[in-house]
């Protein structure tokens, strides 16, 4: 006798699947969305040739597809929930925290994983899926349900075997992505992301006293690539970490062939921080370059320091055993606590950009919060470094509260080393500085 546990059970679960059912579905859909629904979405999945395997095979080849599909979701998603059979071709992935990375980044693992040979008789028949995705953004249950569905529909009008978000503007970023993200690829295995180097200049002298190495992108006809364009995309996967190592390399070869009076700052991601072999790989380049280390400055972003965590803590000490730097980056936006300064093994602040404009003016609050900063910094014994500076006013107006070093568009935009002017005063006005 069937108890009433085991009668719920089924009137919310699909008898041939396990997963849950429509009903099921919108049970949860509806307990969900009522909570708070802001960042989820429905990823829904079809198979594209269902129906010509039933009209070939009958429809006991057909379930069995629906439940090698089934498994196949409950693999790729590592687990059974928010998962259902929400149609008769159809399975609904329900997800309450997504951006539209990380559903993109499902919708190709779920299409990649669906494109397979299953074997009906003695034939062995291919099957694909395509994947329809639909932000929740306020809608209801059945609005929801309605939306997957029918961009899973656009996907196989489109031929099949294919993802589409309902709202064409989102579909066409998610592709823009992976479109970087896979020509990305290939240059850094065709060496044509390299370093370009922006001065850092002593504000009391004028005179160049290194360079920060900043990502560029350089298609073979010269095409020149901004990091905007491509760091964000890079961030999003693990190609980061090999954007950051190539710059890592570039700026000690820059520092091979400049001046040992001159210094070299480069950035590092949140990412690469966290990857436990970037102790060993700064040790071998090192090694390999024979650059003194006290020249190589690396920056990190002050949001980054806010995951700091103990094992990222070791490497940056491991790394500032090397004899190398630490700089933070873009500081005062990140509202980083003294106590990750005071632990960190940190030797320099950059001003953000934010703060450097309108610094000019004595009684604006940007005047106040960087001479504000500029003491924090040197109760500290940090050396002090301003970005984004654009005009001699500016200069001089941070000189005058006593920071040490500048950058942007006065001394001159990035550019190859080959372009870099010998040490001495730098010619100002060269161009906007594209960081």
């Amino acid at each position: 006798m069937r108890t009433r546990l085991q009668a719920a059970f089924e009137a919310r679960h699909d008898p041939l699947t396990g997963l849950l059912n429509r009903s099921g579905l919108f049970a949860l859909l509806d307990d969900t969305l009522r909570q708070d629904g802001k960042d989820a979405a429905l990823v829904t999945v079809g198979v594209d040739n269902l129906q010509q395997i039933n009209a070939a095979y009958t429809h006991t080849a057909g379930d069995r597809v629906l439940i090698d599909v089934a498994e196949m979701l409950v693999e790729v998603v590592g687990t059974r929930d928010g998962i259902a059979r929400s149609g008769d071709n159809e399975f609904s992935i329900f997800l309450t925290h997504a951006d539209t990375t990380a559903l993109t980044d499902l919708a190709v693992r779920v299409r990649d994983a669906g494109a397979t040979n299953i074997r009906l008789g003695a034939q062995e028949f291919p099957i694909t899926v395509s994947v329809g995705i639909a932000l929740a953004s306020g809608r209801r249950p059945g609005e929801l349900v309605r939306d997957a569905s029918t961009a899973l529909h656009q996907a196989r009008d489109a031929g099949g075997r294919r993802w589409e978000f309902l709202d064409p503007g989102v579909a066409a970023e998610a592709r823009r992505r992976l479109t970087i993200q896979s020509g990305l690829n290939e240059a850094l295995d065709a060496g044509e992301i390299r370093p370009w180097f922006q001065p850092i200049v002593d504000l009391s002298e004028g005179r160049v006293r290194g360079y920060e190495a900043l990502a560029r992108w350089i298609h073979a006809d010269g095409t020149v690539v901004t990091p905007g364009e491509f760091l964000p995309a890079a961030e999003q996967s693990d190609l980061i970490i090999a954007v950051d190592r190539v710059m890592l390399a570039g700026a000690l070869t820059g520092l091979g062939v400049l001046p040992a009076s001159l210094h070299v700052a480069a950035n590092l991601s949140a990412a690469t921080l966290a990857d436990p072999g970037l102790p060993g790989y700064v040790d071998s380049l090192l090694a390999a370059t024979g650059v003194d280390p006290a020249r190589l400055h690396l920056e990190v972003t002050e949001t980054a320091l806010l995951r700091i965590t103990p094992d990222v803590l070791e490497a940056m000490r491991a790394v500032a055993a090397l004899g190398i730097t630490w700089w933070v980056d873009d500081f005062g936006t990140g509202y980083s606590s003294l106590v990750h300064l005071r632990d960190l093994p940190i030797g320099g602040l950059k001003l953000d950009r934010s703060f450097t404009a309108g610094v000019e003016t004595d009684a604006s609050t940007h005047h106040r919060l960087a001479h504000g900063l500029l003491g924090m910094a040197r109760g500290l014994g940090l050396l002090t470094i301003a970005e984004g500076v654009e005009t001699q006013a500016q200069a001089d107006a941070l000189h005058a509260q006593g920071w040490e070093l500048a950058q942007g568009w006065l001394y001159g935009r990035a550019g190859a080393l080959a372009e870099r002017e010998a040490p001495g005063a730098p010619r100002p006005g060269s161009g906007p500085s594209i960081k």
